[in-house]
């Protein structure tokens, strides 16, 4: 084996043995809401919630449906709120047999709302997806008084939500690595 081939193995096997490098996914949700924080009244005001999950963690609960339990998920709310952290577990989950993806802590029947979109047919929760939007988003009548590190949210109006979902550049760079090798090992 040349020299070039094992330093090639030692980093594959050094980037695919760190599961925090190479399966970690971001989700996002970016829209506009209207509600408040701690009291605080927001009206039609951009938001941002970001999901970090380890997609080794993936369960799939029925038939269809799988879910990630994430590590990390925080709200960014315009002008209101910087980066709070969401205390109660948050789960991502996507229903391929009705089309939707749904933010919500299912341990307690919890959705925040539900995006219904056909791509969400196949989606595993493991790729990139998205950008997509939807205008109307389902179930927003459950996001009331959720704990966060900067006070209890709550959100009475959600439009123009737009999901994507990203692998960190540690995931990006060991599939990329991955394909270098299959395409030399071809040759």
């Amino acid at each position: 084996m040349t020299r070039i081939a094992l330093l090639t193995t030692a980093l594959i096997a050094g980037l695919t043995t760190s599961s925090a490098l190479a399966q970690t996914v971001i989700y996002t949700f970016s829209g506009t809401g209207s509600g408040d924080v701690a009291g605080q009244t927001f009206v039609r005001t951009d938001y941002t919630i970001t999901l970090v999950g380890d997609i080794s963690n993936r369960e799939m609960n029925l038939p269809g449906v799988m879910r990630v339990v994430v590590d990390s998920a925080t709200i960014s709310i315009d002008g209101l709120l910087d980066e709070a952290t969401f205390t109660p577990t948050l789960n991502v989950a996507s229903n391929m047999n009705t089309d939707v993806l749904v933010l919500g802590n299912f341990d307690t029947n919890l959705a925040l709302f539900v995006l219904d979109d056909p791509g969400f047919a196949d989606y595993n929760l493991s790729a990139p997806f998205g950008p997509v939007t939807d205008g109307t988003p389902l179930a927003t009548d459950q996001f009331l008084d959720i704990a966060t590190s900067g006070g209890a949210v709550s959100m009475q109006s959600i439009v123009d939500v737009t999901f994507t979902a990203t692998p960190t550049p540690g995931a990006v760079a060991t599939l990329a690595l991955a394909g270098v090798l299959a395409s030399r090992r071809r040759r």
